[in-house]
């Protein structure tokens, strides 16, 4: 069974013990590390990348939100000066935008699809022992890939967009992404962490069922927020703009 999982989800041996963003996958390859600012990969800075034993507060949404927009008010930069600008060169722009947001999001996106195929793995009795034991280095992994201690979550937060109309509508997409991020994503890997990896009681486990469940709840509604500000955009720039590439949460997974 191992060996079929190992092969099916392109994992290894060694994924268990590999430092965040430098390692395996359960179904795709992840995105490079960003290089932080001492050159070296990483998301702190050359800080350890892990998370520290979380407290209970950082399961709470409200906790998380506000953290997020706190972030996201600190470092989000939108160029508001008026700009003349041609309508091809402002679709060029927003387009280079989203480019960029699909690069600093790409890793949460990926710790996200990895975190539910996880979980619904590990409620399989066939799956092997050997397996569910690297799970919780797994989800560790992930939960830090959507947190501010991941230079690219972090980088989410500060991107630049014109001045226009539409890049602040591309502004609006960028803040409630961060909020999907390090709220919506965090807190929903936070819950498969903890039924997944601390076998809770029965009425604390349902309990961890409706929070999760929550968080994919406002997960759905951040990412439909995304899609119509950057369908707003569009209309501005008089062209269809992609939006950025964001997973879909299973609802009551």
């Amino acid at each position: 069974m191992a060996e079929r999982w190992e092969r099916a989800m392109g994992t290894s041996a060694a994924a268990a013990v590999a430092p965040p963003r430098a390692r395996r996958q359960f179904g795709g390859t992840p995105p490079p590390p960003p290089a932080g600012p001492d050159g070296q990969g990483g998301g702190g800075g050359g800080g350890n990348p892990w998370l520290p034993p979380r407290p209970p507060w950082h399961r709470r949404r409200g906790i998380l939100l506000g953290a997020g927009v706190v972030a996201v008010i600190a470092t989000t930069v939108v160029v508001d000066l008026p700009q003349k600008t041609t309508t091809a060169s402002d679709t060029r722009q927003e387009a280079t935008v989203i480019a960029s947001i699909n690069t600093d999001l790409a890793q949460c996106a990926f710790a996200v699809s990895e975190g539910f195929k996880i979980f619904k793995a590990a409620q399989s009795p066939s799956l092997s022992a050997a397996n569910r034991a690297r799970i919780p280095a797994l989800l560790t992994d992930d939960v830090a890939a959507c947190s501010f201690t991941n230079q690219s979550t972090f980088d989410l937060a500060n991107i630049e967009v014109p001045g226009t109309a539409a890049g602040r509508k591309i502004g609006d997409a960028v803040a409630t992404l961060s909020i999907w991020t390090t709220s919506d994503a965090l807190g929903a890997l936070t819950e498969i962490d903890k039924l997944t990896t601390d076998h809770p009681p029965r009425g604390i486990a349902a309990k961890e069922r409706r929070e999760l469940l929550t968080f994919e709840r406002y997960a759905a509604s951040d990412r439909a927020k995304v899609l119509a500000d950057v369908a707003a955009a569009s209309r501005d720039v008089k062209h269809t703009l992609k939006p950025p590439t964001i997973p879909v949460m299973p609802i009551g997974a």
